[in-house]
């Protein structure tokens, strides 16, 4: 993978292109609009294909239309955030005064809300309570023991000591556990603590209506304002909460947080933990106790901050995945998180040397496979990628539902001339939809409707592959050279 662009040690990298003003969506009628072409007249490049140029066009278009803030004023997005972000300031505020061992002293706002890639609507927004009394005067962050289970040892993961009569009889009980005649921070005790405060701080806030615990899972409700629940289990490492708000409803994840020890290269870390898990693993602690590190502020470097242009290409994966989990009828399809897309896109950065951003769009498409031949993919052999922050820490890639997507769109576009599809389906999807509604709308015969049915066909091809009896064995599309031979093909098939 690392040879992708080897040919090109000449070329520049690809450069910036013109941003929007804030809240104007780009016209969506016509060939791609002039507004979002690249300004790079000065570095034309003959080498780059129409197929590349296509994609690359593509990545600009749909970028400027699915970034969230030119689908709202910033006025109604503040107004937006502001409602959010002062109820959890609130909410975690009451946390600590029922219990003030767990008062927090940051909130820290994380998530694509606050770093400029959130797509379509605002509805998620992600926060880190850094618990203010569990700090170097009370614990101590200990790496894991080299007996430990392979998925912990050296990928950033360590227990939380508790030093001698730092915390009282009452909070040993309850949020530690023995390990060797020393006390670990337990995050299954911890965990529940919190949650029977955050429940009965909700319970008495003036600002919000709790409606309670929920299955966010299965349910796309939608809230009235001010209305809010709790997710029936942990969200990963976080407490997911759903609440009406001025604009949408919106999900978030509350993740409760300990000071780590920074590290030589990232800085000042947080220790989080999702364990619910109270077996033991191999070194003899259980699951619950294995803490993993999460950077607070990266450097700033191309190691681990993305380009404008791989920002782009960052938010158009995210739509891409968004549309899969939208069309699929699905409860749970198997999406990436924006968290593995963005580690994929670090990755592929390190050695990337293209003019164009069509280019990167491919080989994120080989990355996501693992697959030299661009023109031939099989779908649903798993694979994984590594953590840029921690290099020994895997990211499975096995999201069936993104990664055939993904590879579809970059064949659809690169080898179809035709471009109203593409403005078609950013008009329909302006709006949120049911699979439902998708399957009536690309029902209708027209040209467009036909070219997305093809979309549809590989969503419904990985929606089957969790019924055994569905029939769905295999898909395969093709598309064609102008004297009919095929020159590129996307094979999906349950294996």
């Amino acid at each position: 993978m690392g040879n992708f662009f080897a040919s090109n040690h000449n070329r520049k990298p690809v450069l910036p292109e013109r941003v929007l003003p804030e809240h104007v969506l780009p016209e969506l009628t016509g060939p791609y609009p002039s507004v979002i072409k690249t300004e790079l007249v000065t570095e034309v490049n003959s080498d780059v294909t129409d197929e590349v140029k296509r994609l690359g066009d593509f990545v600009h278009l749909t970028s400027k239309a699915a970034d969230v803030r030119n689908r709202y004023t910033p006025a109604k997005l503040s107004k937006h955030t502001s409602f959010i972000e002062n109820n959890m300031q609130t909410l975690v505020g009451k946390v600590g005064e029922y219990d003030s061992m767990l008062s927090s002293k940051e909130l820290l706002r994380r998530g694509s809300s606050y770093s400029g890639t959130k797509v379509m609507r605002p509805d998620e927004y992600d926060y880190m309570p850094i618990l203010a009394n569990f700090n170097t005067n009370t614990v101590e962050v200990e790496d894991v023991a080299d007996t430990c289970y392979d998925w912990y040892r050296d990928k950033g993961y360590g227990y939380i000591k508790v030093k001698p009569g730092a915390l009282s009889i009452r909070h040993n009980m309850k949020n530690t556990r023995y390990n060797r005649f020393k006390k670990y921070l337990c995050s299954v005790k911890l965990f529940s603590e919190l949650r029977k405060l955050i429940i009965k701080s909700l319970q008495h806030m003036d600002t919000l209506t709790f409606i309670g615990v929920r299955d966010h899972e299965n349910t796309n409700a939608q809230y009235k304002r001010g209305e809010i629940s709790i997710h029936r289990g942990m969200h990963g490492t976080s407490f997911w909460l759903r609440v009406g708000g001025p604009l949408c409803t919106t999900d978030i994840d509350l993740c409760f947080s300990i000071e780590g020890n920074p590290t030589e290269q990232l800085g000042p870390c947080l220790m989080v933990n999702g364990e619910t898990d109270k077996d033991k693993c191999e070194c003899g602690y259980s699951y619950s106790q294995h803490w993993m590190k999460s950077v607070i502020n990266p450097p700033v470097n191309t190691k681990y901050v993305l380009s404008e242009s791989h920002m782009e290409l960052f938010l158009t994966l995210k739509y891409i995945t968004h549309l899969a989990s939208e069309m699929s009828h699905e409860t749970d399809p198997e999406t990436l998180s924006s968290y593995t897309v963005k580690m994929v896109l670090l990755t592929h950065q390190q050695t990337c040397k293209a003019v164009n951003v069509g280019e990167c769009f491919m080989d994120i498409v080989r990355r996501i496979r693992n697959d030299k031949d661009i023109n031939n993919l099989h779908i649903y052999s798993p694979k994984y990628t590594h953590d840029v922050f921690f290099p020994e820490r895997v990211l499975y890639l096995h999201k069936s539902h993104s990664r055939a997507a993904i590879a579809w769109f970059m064949f659809q576009v690169s080898h179809t001339e035709d471009d109203g599809w593409i403005h078609k389906l950013l008009r329909l999807t302006q709006e949120p939809h049911t699979p439902k509604w998708w399957d009536k709308q690309l029902s209708k015969n027209d040209r467009d409707s036909r070219q997305l049915r093809d979309l549809m066909k590989v969503i419904k091809t990985c929606d089957s592959w969790h019924y055994e009896s569905s029939g769905y064995d295999q898909l395969r599309l093709e598309w064609y050279h102008r004297d009919g031979s095929v020159k590129a093909s996307l094979t999906l098939e349950y294996k």
